[in-house]
């Protein structure tokens, strides 16, 4: 049995294009093909493919020389790998983290005004919420590429690209 616990469509209540863990605004596709079923996230404006956000060097604080790789629909059972610069590096490390995105989204519409700054610190759906789905990988310094890949349960390949 398997449990699907997933972010709801509107993200953080339609002010923010991501929820409170970091998934973008979407939502779930259950594919039932005879006794097989499959699922993926589809996120609202893009394509079936997007299935991973990368993050540059210095885009998390706890890991400063690392880029990081969010794949919100992800599960044990998928593999996250990484190339640098054609050579094939292994699988990236899994950690829990809050997402900056959403954090300096947050921030944005504090400045702007379009938030009062006491919502962004007690309203629970503007707060930022740890999540599992994150991965590093600490590139040599001359790298001039990474190329993620992650495999779901079923097989198919997502690819990203970030330039270093």
């Amino acid at each position: 049995m398997i449990e699907h616990n997933v972010a709801s469509a509107c993200g953080a209540f339609w002010l923010n294009d991501h929820a409170p863990d970091g998934t973008p605004t979407g939502y779930q596709v259950l594919e039932l093909k005879d006794k097989n079923s499959e699922w993926y996230f589809k996120t609202v404006g893009k394509d079936r493919g997007y299935q991973m956000e990368l993050y540059p060097k210095g885009s998390f604080t706890d890991k400063p020389n690392a880029i990081v790789a969010k794949i919100w629909n992800w599960d044990p059972q998928w593999k996250v790998e990484w190339i640098e610069d054609g050579k094939n590096m292994g699988e990236m490390n899994r950690f829990n983290a809050a997402d900056p995105t959403f954090q300096h989204a947050v921030e944005k519409m504090v400045r702007d005004g379009a938030l009062p700054q006491a919502a962004s610190v007690k309203s629970d759906y503007m707060m930022p919420r740890i999540s599992f789905f994150y991965f590093s990988a600490v590139p040599e310094e001359n790298a001039k590429s990474i190329v993620v890949v992650a495999t779901d349960r079923f097989g198919n390949k997502y690819t990203e690209t970030i330039k270093l």
